[in-house]
């Protein structure tokens, strides 16, 4: 459920804005409940978005070994003397897909996520929520400025800045 803020013009102080955010923040990171919560979301995203890239390195791995097949046979024309102008020109562009491929699975590596559990997951929730409690206001505001992507402010009275 959205959080409202009231306020008596149309102009919001950045640093009112700020302290109410961090308040409702605080208010989250204050329940357990919502921190199992948290944990068992972080968690369901991260095991998703360590299986799409398990899922995208093996498709690229394959299409890597079929290219790599495919140009060795095309050598292999080319060493017996029997290629044409044709085999020449796909031999080019299977070197040229193959570097792709191979620049791709290089990102791919270096972009990597480590095999993370639920518990150790659940530990940095932990851990950023002390890091939250004992920042300071500009650490807090740098990360209220950070993470927080849409604001938006209501005329009904609800809260008060």
């Amino acid at each position: 459920m959205p959080s409202f803020v009231s306020v008596s013009n149309t102009c919001v102080p950045i640093t009112e804005l700020d302290n109410f955010i961090l308040k409702k923040v605080d208010a989250l990171f204050s329940s357990s409940n919502a921190i199992d919560k948290l944990t068992e979301k972080v968690t369901a995203l991260y095991t998703k978005r360590t299986r799409e890239n398990n899922i995208q390195q093996y498709t690229l791995t394959t299409k890597q070994k079929q290219l790599k097949k495919r140009m060795n046979n095309l050598y292999e024309l080319l060493k017996e003397g029997t290629a044409d102008q044709f085999d020449k020109e796909r031999l080019k562009d299977v070197k040229k897909e193959l570097l792709i491929i191979n620049s791709k699975l290089s990102e791919l590596d270096s972009s990597s996520m480590p095999s993370i559990s639920q518990e150790q997951i659940k530990y940095y929730i932990l851990k950023y929520r002390t890091d939250i409690k004992n920042g300071t206001a500009k650490s807090l505001r740098t990360l209220v400025h950070t993470f927080i992507d849409k604001i938006t402010v209501s005329r009904d009275n609800h809260d008060s800045l």
